[in-house]
């Protein structure tokens, strides 16, 4: 199984190298999916696809909260009451916490509910709010796609060095979600440019990548 992995890793990291290639790749990348994502969103299988993803990402997280909760309780009982433990248990949970971390953010970002301090979107009102706010977005998107290409290096290097974690997994399979969800960051905030502050204007057509909770009424 290793073997496989070791192999898949291979195909892709000599395909895309780090650096400028993975920054012209991914952003070109990105900004197709945008463009894909406005020009078809009010389409049935662009909704379709979008519930999808948002019950994907809202399910990944269950299941490994649920994990976290469970594989913690069981390591409590075995070294309070049989003095012994799995010793693949810590750095499991470690990993999982990674993961819940970068995917929630990447939920947080989907409908622009991400920690930010945005001043100037809310003092200054009309056109010239939502041009800041877009030009903020924007600069995210930069930032976010930059820290996804150093995630990437990151990941190159621990394929190469052949590290291995719990199980024998490899290092770069449980690091792989920080390049991934930087990047899915990065092409939410590009959305999200075209949507203006709350506040100060009404929301745009474009839907959230989320659908409206339940009991919440979508704003038209």
């Amino acid at each position: 199984m290793t073997g496989f992995i070791d192999s898949v890793g291979a195909l892709f990291f000599t395909r895309i190298s780090p650096g400028s290639t993975y920054v012209v790749v991914t952003g070109l990348a990105i900004l197709v999916l945008a463009v894909v994502r406005l020009t078809a969103g009010k389409r049935g299988w662009m909704r379709a696809w979008l519930k999808g993803v948002a019950w994907f990402e809202r399910g990944t997280i269950t299941l490994l909260l649920i994990s976290m909760v469970l594989l913690s309780l069981t390591q409590i009982i075995l070294r309070n009451f049989f003095s012994t433990g799995l010793i693949w248990v810590d750095p499991l949970l470690r990993h999982a916490v990674l993961w819940i971390g970068f995917l929630g953010a990447a939920l947080a970002t989907a409908r622009d509910r991400h920690i930010n301090i945005d001043v100037l979107s809310r003092l200054v009102r009309g056109g010239a709010g939502r041009g800041i706010h877009a030009l903020l977005r924007l600069l995210a998107a930069g930032v976010t796609l930059a820290l996804s290409s150093a995630s990437y290096r990151l990941l190159v290097d621990e394929f190469e060095f052949k590290t291995t974690s719990f199980l024998s997994i490899p290092v770069w399979v449980l690091m792989s979600i920080m390049p991934f969800a930087m990047a899915l960051m990065s092409y939410r905030f590009v959305l999200n440019a075209w949507r203006g502050p709350q506040d100060v204007l009404a929301p745009a057509p474009v839907e959230s990548e989320l659908p409206a909770p339940s009991g919440e009424k979508a704003v038209s």
